[in-house]
């Protein structure tokens, strides 16, 4: 198999000039940690910064826990959905009463999609 080759840029596309810095091992440490909450290189960082752009933003160590945490429920969810589908839309709300799994989905349409007014399943199937 031969190498991939490399996109053609634009002569002033191209990335050619340098600017050297002097930093501590402190400054540059934190400079590479900053930009790796960022997932950007220490030199992708430093130039959206001299250039006024903020870096994309990051989520927040809570938001993380709740993504993973939303992540592992979803074989869960998947699995409680399969089982349903069968289900008027009677026996589902009454399935969803019984469950704590109801809360959670209740809690992940307000935090997640930004609504706080949930509607049961079946109230949705007749929208």
């Amino acid at each position: 198999m031969g190498k991939t080759k490399r996109k053609t840029l634009p002569p002033e596309a191209v990335r050619s000039c340098t600017v050297t810095t002097k930093m501590t091992a402190a400054e540059r440490r934190k400079i590479r940690e900053i930009a790796a909450r960022y997932n950007l290189t220490p030199s992708d960082y430093m130039r959206h910064r001299a250039l006024g752009y903020e870096p994309p933003s990051a989520l927040t160590a809570e938001e993380s826990a709740m993504l993973r945490n939303l992540d592992g429920c979803r074989v869960d969810i998947l699995n409680f959905a399969n089982a349903l589908a069968g289900e008027s839309g009677i026996e589902i709300d009454a399935a969803m009463q019984d469950i704590h799994l109801a809360k959670v989905i209740k809690d992940y349409h307000a935090l997640i999609l930004g609504r706080g007014d949930y509607l049961p399943l079946s109230s949705q199937a007749m929208r």
